[in-house]
């Protein structure tokens, strides 16, 4: 249980694999903070945790009844990690993941406006028919939802680290593809389902959330996931049976989802699905 780790009677019930799994039901914070938030300083994660004992948000609904996607589910999760670890995130990740697999061009955002980071490019949004620096946000300092700079390079050896297992087993890598179920044993799903859906489900094939993955069984098999916040879309597609992989990294707030499809017709003109 989560207040084995972050002792707070509102999240009694919910597992890590709840918030793993976005199937809390924890309700969300930002609109709130943001109306009642002193913006002139940085929150990180224990302003965040705070938050969630003082005022904790109506639940949407009982754990594990429903999948919801939830960004403070995995701000939660950093909390854990740095409570169970005894280190804070940035030198978690530095000593357990980026050193180890050779990845110098990334780092954890420290939510400052200074922040310091080789190469770093900053967020922008069209206005008016011209882009505009969008890089900061007062919430910037709360990570686990998002908060990582990195290269391209550096992405594909933790692509290369996945598909090799040099940091996860053969078992962690399973559980890391394995679609999330609900409390009725049925596999949680992220899409919109039809009526069809519910009275002749097809178990053969399904789009569900994975352990930080979307994982679609079908034609095709895929994981994927998307990212947005300021400035900043990304995108990653992975085709389980080609192997091809399309990352995209981008730095205008706009929708990427249609150059991800031009991508894989050009590559591919049989991957007409994703």
């Amino acid at each position: 249980p989560v207040t084995n780790y972050i002792f707070n009677d509102h999240l009694a019930g919910i597992t890590i694999e709840n918030l793993v799994y976005h199937t809390s039901g924890i309700g969300t914070y930002y609109d709130e903070a943001l109306k009642t938030w002193d913006g002139n300083r940085n929150r990180n994660n224990a302003d965040m945790i705070k938050y969630f004992k003082e005022f904790y948000p109506k639940p949407f609904f009982e754990p594990g009844e429903k999948y919801q996607y939830c960004n403070p589910g995995y701000e939660l999760l950093v909390s854990i990690i740095e409570t169970v670890s005894g280190q804070n995130i940035y030198d978690f990740m530095d000593e357990n993941v980026f050193h180890p697999l050779g990845m110098a061009e990334t780092q954890v955002f420290e939510g400052i406006i200074d922040f310091h980071c080789s190469q770093r490019v900053m967020g922008y949004t069209e206005k008016k028919d011209k882009f505009v620096e969008d890089d900061y946000t007062f919430l910037n300092g709360i990570i686990g939802a998002g908060g990582l700079y990195t290269s391209l390079n550096d992405y594909s050896k933790w692509l290369d680290a996945l598909d090799k297992q040099t940091l996860l087993s053969s078992g962690g890598t399973e559980m890391m593809y394995r679609p999330a179920r609900l409390n009725d044993g049925s596999i949680a799903s992220v899409g919109k389902r039809t009526l069809k859906d519910f009275i002749l489900p097809d178990v053969s094939k399904y789009s569900s959330y994975g352990y930080g993955w979307v994982v679609t069984k079908g034609d095709p098999s895929t994981v994927s996931h998307s990212g947005s916040w300021v400035g900043f879309r990304n995108n990653v597609y992975r085709n389980i049976n080609t192997g091809l992989d399309v990352v995209i990294f981008s730095n205008r707030g706009a929708t990427l989802e249609r150059w991800i499809r031009d991508v894989l017709k050009i590559i591919d003109k049989t991957i007409l699905d994703y």
